[in-house]
């Protein structure tokens, strides 16, 4: 009788290692709305929310704040994106990291406290909470401009008429729906949306804005 074995110790070490969970399969949900309500796959639904803005907490601070949310019975988180925290020069491209609070050192690519807006959303998400977004490009929120950049009213029309924000202007509708458009791209990119399985069920375009000046027509705009 002739026995004969393999041992393989590289794949016994590995079979010891605690292997992580396997990725769960995104739930997609469809948000629509009418009249009286908002719908989740059809279904009227309540939300109690409460709004916390990213770029004025740090990592840490952030997970607080949404474990107090949930402790207290909210389902539902209203993110604010500062376009001037995000892009603050004009042609410096748009920086999507939050502020990584303590002492962080430059040189270190693997610091824990590093985080950007995606992961202030999933974690959002990895709690149960839905994402109400408002990307601007005006916020209020006690923020200067209200999240407008300073250098956006620098912009003059081709005409060299100066730019009318929040306005049907030509001047601000384009710089206006390149930031609208970069937002919802990275958001798309990151697969945050709730119909691609991620926890944002509603999009806000602007705040505060009344009907006067021409800014009815600005908003009813396709």
């Amino acid at each position: 009788l002739q026995y004969s074995s393999s041992f393989d110790a590289d794949a016994d070490a590995d079979a010891d290692e605690p292997q992580p969970p396997p990725k769960k399969k995104p739930i997609v949900i469809e948000a629509t709305y009418d009249s009286r309500s908002i719908r989740l796959n059809g279904a009227p639904s309540l939300f109690l929310g409460g709004s916390i803005h990213p770029v004025r907490t740090t990592k840490s601070t952030w997970s607080d704040a949404l474990d107090e949310a949930v402790s207290n019975g909210l389902n539902l988180i209203t993110v604010y994106v500062f376009w001037s925290y995000h892009q603050p020069t004009r042609t410096g491209g748009y920086d999507w990291s939050l502020p990584p609070g303590g002492n962080i050192d430059p040189e270190d690519e693997d610091e824990d406290a590093r985080w950007e807006l995606a992961d202030a959303i999933e974690a959002a998400s990895c709690r149960g909470l839905f994402v109400h977004i408002r990307m601007g490009p005006y916020e209020c929120a006690e923020y200067n401009y209200g999240g407008i950049p300073e250098w956006v009213p620098l912009i003059s029309n081709r005409d060299g008429s100066p730019m009318r924000m929040r306005r049907w202007d030509d001047a601000w509708m384009e710089v206006m729906s390149h930031w609208v458009g970069n937002v919802t791209q990275y958001l798309t990119t990151k697969e945050l949306w709730s119909e691609q399985g991620g926890p944002i069920i509603m999009g806000q375009i602007e705040n505060e804005l009344g009907g006067e000046g021409g800014r009815s027509t600005y908003m009813s705009a396709d």
